[in-house]
């Protein structure tokens, strides 16, 4: 349902991701439910392997592996939820160069992953809800700043 519900509430398509897919310019991908997914340069990788810390799909899994491949130009967003998925993910963002935006725990339903981001990443930017989508349009429009620390010094597991 995911997909429909976000291609309804803006201008971008949305779509479940399907294994070996091309990525394309302005398309919103969502997971299908209990898959995991990853990105890949030019491609979205989708398969039922095992759980990541507990979860599939992984927000860890998807965070690490857009770090990975886009670097600098990943905007990763931890919203409501509870425990910790997002965390690590979010740390390997910020450490190849992204940008980490966290919603405002007091206003989330579930404040746990908010506030596990909040608790273990460093620089992440918190912001209330209305106010997110207004920042991701400000920050992909901005030049990308230059990079703290390069990819070849960074091992993350897969």
């Amino acid at each position: 349902m995911l997909p429909r519900i976000l291609s309804r509430a803006g201008r971008l398509p949305a779509v479940h991701a399907e294994d070996n897919m091309l990525i394309e310019a302005g398309k919103i991908y969502v997971a299908p439910p209990d898959h995991r997914m990853l990105l890949l340069p030019d491609r979205i990788r989708v398969d039922r392997g095992p759980r990541d810390s507990g979860y599939r799909p992984s927000i860890d899994r998807l965070f690490r592996s857009a770090a990975r491949a886009y670097g600098r130009k990943v905007i990763a967003v931890v919203l409501t939820g509870n425990l910790a998925d997002g965390t690590a993910g979010m740390r390997a963002v910020r450490r190849f160069g992204g940008v980490g935006i966290v919603q405002d725990p007091a206003e989330a339903l579930h404040p746990g992953m908010p506030l596990s981001a909040m608790k273990h990443v460093e620089k992440e930017c918190v912001l209330s809800l209305p106010d997110i989508a207004p920042a991701i349009v400000r920050l992909v429009n901005e030049p990308l700043a230059e990079p703290e620390v390069s990819t070849r010094e960074l091992e993350l597991p897969r």
